[in-house]
């Protein structure tokens, strides 16, 4: 039997795989809780390939030039991404004859998830709009229904759908828009003033004299360079710490045992 499935894969082509996969395949849209996504759930379109001769798959995976092997009892070639599922549709659809369809609807939603570019899409639906998120959920149901699993997975799109459908789109816009104000405004604000070189002088003179920081130091505190801060200091005329001392001692040739940070 293991000779017949060598001579099998030695005359492998399109049309033989597509017979395997008939029989001994599967494709499902999975979706998973993925706290980062907008409507917290992450979609995976997946194409599966079972056998349990391990070699038979490793001659198929390297046909198809894509997938992966995974499983000791029961190994199988999965295929997964963007790019790997496209090249199975269009290699498969017009030749499967029991899994059309299927192929048909996981290609309808690969197109849906990266429909356009947006932030998150590389989450597989991690910012799409309600409309997709919906068909994409439909699609999830009629795979199953094809696949004759309905019921059994732990996932319940009903409970999914209904989460997408009472989404309120402006609470979301308003987080988005606190969180910007929060940790993106205040960088861009203290990044205009460096740049306008407007840092205020009463800081500088505080830090520096009264909690007696060096401009190394401040710099770190307003999240500027040393640079910025020494060039401040001199045009507005803020004195520093035993410069004219060390002036004085570089002139007569005198070294101090204090130094003074700077």
């Amino acid at each position: 039997m293991l000779r017949a499935a060598r001579d099998r894969v030695a005359s492998m082509n399109l049309d033989w795989i597509a017979g395997f996969f008939d029989g001994e395949g599967s494709v499902s849209l999975q979706f998973h809780k993925v706290p980062a996504c907008k409507y917290g759930y992450q979609f995976l379109p997946t194409i599966h390939i079972t056998q349990k001769n391990a070699e038979i798959l490793g001659e198929i995976q390297t046909y198809l030039g894509c997938g992966r092997i995974y499983g000791a009892r029961c190994p199988a070639l999965q295929i997964v991404g963007q790019p790997n599922i496209r090249k199975f549709i269009s290699m498969f659809k017009p030749i499967s004859k029991l899994k059309r369809r299927q192929l048909e609807l996981l290609e309808e939603a690969v197109n849906l998830l990266h429909s356009r570019a947006l932030r998150g899409s590389e989450l597989w639906g991690g910012a799409l709009p309600k409309k997709n998120v919906l068909r994409l959920l439909d699609i999830v149901e009629e795979i199953r229904a094809l696949n004759g699993n309905r019921g059994k997975r732990t996932n319940d799109v009903s409970v999914v759908r209904k989460i997408v459908q009472d989404f309120d789109e402006g609470a979301y816009q308003e987080r988005i828009r606190v969180g910007w104000l929060k940790r993106i405004a205040p960088l861009v604000e203290r990044k205009r003033l460096v740049k306008d070189g407007r840092l205020p002088p009463e800081t500088i003179r505080m830090l520096y004299w009264n909690e007696g920081l060096n401009p190394e130091e401040i710099g770190a505190r307003l999240q500027c360079s040393r640079t910025l801060i020494v060039r401040q200091m001199k045009r507005h005329g803020i004195p520093r710490r035993g410069v004219g001392r060390r002036r004085l001692s570089n002139a007569q040739g005198i070294q101090t045992s204090h130094s003074y940070g700077l």
